[in-house]
């Protein structure tokens, strides 16, 4: 009897594991804007849309949710959409602002890290940090910003649909 629950238990973790990662919260990837504006319903529509360009593919930000609270702070929420109007993925963020957010970006870290496992990357620059969990559906990447120049910084929680190369077809 023992055996068997161990089994179906084995069985059922990549199936909510996968499924957890098929997006954003309850927006999966491949929604429509009306989808996303159904399940965050305080979400404003932006117009025109703001353009964005994530590792050389081109999104559209149609919904922006503002007051997110995440680690005892407001983030905004940008819905991320591909020319199709499909959600493709969201940037959970705060505005670039004066003073140092280190602190939140090593707490936000490690909330990930428990969730998703130790990171796929770690990128460091002069600009900042990006750390990096590749997922089956989703990548998901971490940006700390700073401008020293003037002491500002922010932080960025990218949630990307991976993209399906036509080699990965073959």
């Amino acid at each position: 009897m023992k055996t068997r629950i161990l089994l179906i238990a084995l069985f059922l973790i990549p199936i909510v594991s996968t499924f957890a990662e098929n997006g954003w919260q309850n927006a999966k990837w491949g929604m429509s804007v009306a989808e996303v504006q159904q399940l965050f319903p305080t979400a404003k529509t932006v117009s025109p849309p703001s353009q964005y360009e994530q590792k050389g593919a081109k999104y559209q930000c149609h919904l922006r949710l503002l007051g997110y609270e995440l680690i005892g702070r407001d983030f905004f929420v940008d819905f991320l959409f591909d020319s199709d109007a499909k959600l493709a993925g969201t940037i959970v963020g705060t505005p670039i602002e004066e003073g140092s957010m280190e602190m939140k970006y090593k707490n936000l870290k490690e909330l990930l890290a428990q969730k998703y496992g130790q990171p796929t990357g770690i990128e460091s620059r002069d600009g900042g940090d990006t750390v990096v969990w590749l997922k089956e559906q989703t990548e998901i990447r971490l940006n700390y910003l700073v401008i020293s120049a003037v002491g500002y910084s922010g932080i960025r929680l990218i949630y990307l649909k991976q993209q399906t190369d036509a080699l990965d077809k073959l």
